[in-house]
């Protein structure tokens, strides 16, 4: 429906209402990224997901969607006991404190998805804020010298490394890597 409409290429602005009852919004979610996405893509579009309590009758949902239409910002509007919200952002203040750090020394940590950009990326944090850390990187694709030149990187840095094969959708395959983390290591 969305895509008929930019092809029909409406010279007005185009405001297109979806409503959802309360009990189904998890299935209509990925309405709401796709309402966001045609946004952005067609500035002359606006979309709103609606979300309402079941008990809504046909002239309730048609007072609500003519009040909504008079703000088209408001791109998540829930409706709860008769009351309406909006999602909104709201920016929060440092407070100046330095955030509670999740790491310890010579914690074990076991981080997976290979030496993707994320992977390292915590892997870092971990080597740059604690000591004697162990590392264990995980993913599916064997090890190569590009892959363990980014280990020895870390293990410079105080780490130590240890990359496994592993495919964690795989039950097997993770058990055994607990079992082996936990005789080697002593744990997580």
């Amino acid at each position: 429906e969305v895509q008929q409409l930019f092809k029909e290429r409406h010279k007005e602005r185009i405001l297109v209402q979806v409503v959802v009852p309360s009990e189904r919004l998890q299935l209509f979610e990925a309405l709401s990224g796709l309402l966001k996405t045609a946004q952005l893509e067609h500035p002359g579009f606006t979309g709103q997901l609606i979300e309402m309590d079941g008990e809504e009758e046909g002239p309730s949902i048609v007072k609500k969607l003519e009040e909504n239409a008079g703000c088209p910002m408001d791109d998540r509007i829930r409706y709860r006991d008769g009351n309406r919200w909006v999602m909104d952002w709201e920016e929060v203040q440092e407070n100046g404190e330095e955030g509670h750090i999740p790491w310890k020394d010579r914690g074990v940590y076991w981080i997976t998805g290979g030496l993707g950009g994320l992977g390292l990326i915590f892997a870092g944090e971990i080597v740059e804020r604690v000591t004697e850390a162990v590392l264990i990187l995980t993913g599916r694709s064997p090890l190569t010298e590009e892959k363990e030149a980014k280990l020895k990187q870390l293990e410079v840095r105080g780490a130590r490394v240890a990359y496994r094969q592993v495919d964690v959708s795989c039950k097997e395959a993770v058990e055994e890597l607990v079992v082996w983390i936990q005789e080697e290591f002593g744990g997580l």
